[in-house]
């Protein structure tokens, strides 16, 4: 009987926590929620994750022959259902049909994609292992050019101190191990709970660009580090690099109502 109670209790709490971090997200707040079924768990295998992006970055660029620029657009090539789900057998047919992988290599894609094992690709996963590519694929994207940096940096700076937040305190919830860095599909993960009106193509853009950026010399104990390393962002160096961006935004006096960005490039 108490094992009973315990488990309905257990159960109630991760229900509550989950409505949480639903709550926060539709208020625009930052909040990463770290126990979605879709999110990449730090006991799943790395070779595993690593093939599978690179498989993904083999789709990827027949789709984008097609006009697919996007993960949505990518995924919608597959002809998802209403909940946002793609039919296993279906993606792996039209992955063979793109000659886009070996049958083995496409099966296996296909097979992480589908972590529930039941005939059913989630989304959220496929987003997941797409963006994991572009972030360790320096050619697919290019970088954003200066003008639309600082204004995206300016936006985020604005945003955060709208609720008195600093960047290291805003993204403080996705640094789960305190070590005051993280990991890049979290960031990402972060910057579209912002809402700052960016496609998915121009946040990985941004974090590609982030990748060759470092804090400016004048940022005390953080300059001149590399913003991005390991894969991972480093937050006294990335607040460094959106305060003195956003310097220069304001120096140039960008109009901030350019409605959705889209780099020139």
């Amino acid at each position: 009987m108490n094992e009973t109670l315990e488990a309905l209790k257990g159960k109630l709490k991760n229900e509550l926590h989950e409505a949480q971090n639903e709550k926060h997200q539709e208020s625009g707040t930052l909040s990463i929620t770290t126990r979605s079924s879709a999110s990449l768990s730090v006991d799943e295998d790395s070779a595993a994750l690593e093939e599978a992006a690179r498989s993904m970055g083999a789709v990827l660029g027949k789709l984008r022959k097609q006009g697919a620029a996007s993960a949505s657009a990518a995924f919608d090539f597959f002809k998802p259902s209403k909940n946002k789900t793609v039919e296993a057998s279906h993606m792996l047919e039209e992955i063979q049909r793109l000659q886009a992988l070996p049958e083995d290599k496409a099966s296996r894609l296909v097979e992480y994609l589908d972590p529930s094992h039941n005939g059913q690709i989630p989304y959220k996963r496929f987003r997941t292992v797409v963006y994991r590519f572009l972030t360790t694929s320096h050619n697919f994207h290019s970088c954003l050019s200066d003008e639309v940096f600082n204004v995206i940096m300016n936006r985020i700076q604005a945003h955060l101190q709208g609720q008195n937040l600093s960047i290291t305190q805003g993204f403080q919830q996705c640094d789960t191990d305190g070590t005051g860095k993280v990991d890049g599909n979290k960031f990402m993960a972060a910057l579209r709970s912002l809402h700052l009106g960016l496609s998915e193509k121009e946040v990985v853009q941004l974090f590609v660009t982030l990748q060759s950026t470092e804090a400016p010399p004048s940022a005390g104990q953080a300059g001149g580090r590399q913003v991005v390393q390991n894969g991972k962002v480093v937050l006294s160096a990335f607040e460094a690099v959106v305060a003195h961006a956003s310097r220069n935004h304001q120096r140039q006096k960008c109009p901030e109502n350019v409605g959705p960005i889209v780099d020139p490039r």
